[in-house]
């Protein structure tokens, strides 16, 4: 096997997989807040707290971890992606039923 001759840095997420880890990470924050609500509603006061603790933990660093991307600071066209504007030859259009045939 060839090595690549230049070392490679560091792997990252990009900034819509670091978005969606945060959304989901805060829906299991949110669920964790209603268990703790429906313990506290069945009079089980410690699991309660551990689920409300949890859920409270879980919504705030998914809520950082969803505000934190990157996608506000790029471009959403970037130059080197757009192709090259060459309007397409314009045919002779006197004799359109000619065309449909």
């Amino acid at each position: 096997m060839n090595s690549s001759e230049k070392p490679r840095g560091l792997a990252t997420l990009s900034s819509e997989a670091l978005l969606g880890i945060g959304i989901t990470v805060a829906w299991l924050g949110l669920l964790c807040l209603l268990l703790g609500w429906a313990e506290y509603m069945r009079a089980v006061p410690k699991m309660a707290i551990i689920w409300l603790a949890l859920g409270v933990v879980l919504f705030v660093v998914g809520g950082l971890a969803a505000l934190s991307t990157k996608s506000g600071d790029r471009s959403r066209i970037r130059p080197e992606r757009v192709p090259p504007s060459n309007p397409l030859p314009v045919e002779d259009e006197s004799d359109p039923e000619e065309q449909r045939f």
